[in-house]
């Protein structure tokens, strides 16, 4: 009885510990990340000279700070055609972002994933 009660204290410690000082802190972001104002995007049209001829969908990681602002945008999964990821790196870094808010309080800094959609009908 004692000992689970120990732990007990120790783990309450140990949370709030994690999240004291530092920016994400290692909480969890249970109920609202950082994300995307907007989404879904719909699909762009695909730059002339590419060599993409069918629909396809670029991922890009994002990290976004504690007001909402872009820090970095990289691709995480390419369409294959320099052209095509470049146009969705362009746009993500016109777009606008919400910041994350774990669940310890204040927001933070989190990386998320955008997808981005190319159509040649677009």
């Amino acid at each position: 009885m004692r000992m689970s009660l120990r732990l007990a204290v120790l783990a309450s410690v140990l949370a709030i510990v994690g999240c004291a000082g530092r920016e994400g802190g290692g909480c969890t972001f249970v109920g609202s990340p950082a994300s995307l104002v907007g989404t879904p995007l719909p699909p762009q049209a695909i730059p002339s000279g590419s060599g993409i001829t069918t629909a396809v969908t670029v991922s890009v990681s994002v990290t976004v700070d504690s007001n909402g602002a872009l820090t970095s945008a990289q691709i995480q999964r390419s369409s294959g055609d320099m052209a095509v990821d470049a146009a969705a790196l362009a746009l993500v870094r016109t777009l606008h972002y919400q910041a994350g808010t774990p669940s310890c309080g204040s927001p933070a800094i989190d990386t998320i994933v955008v997808s981005v959609p190319f159509s040649p009908s677009a």
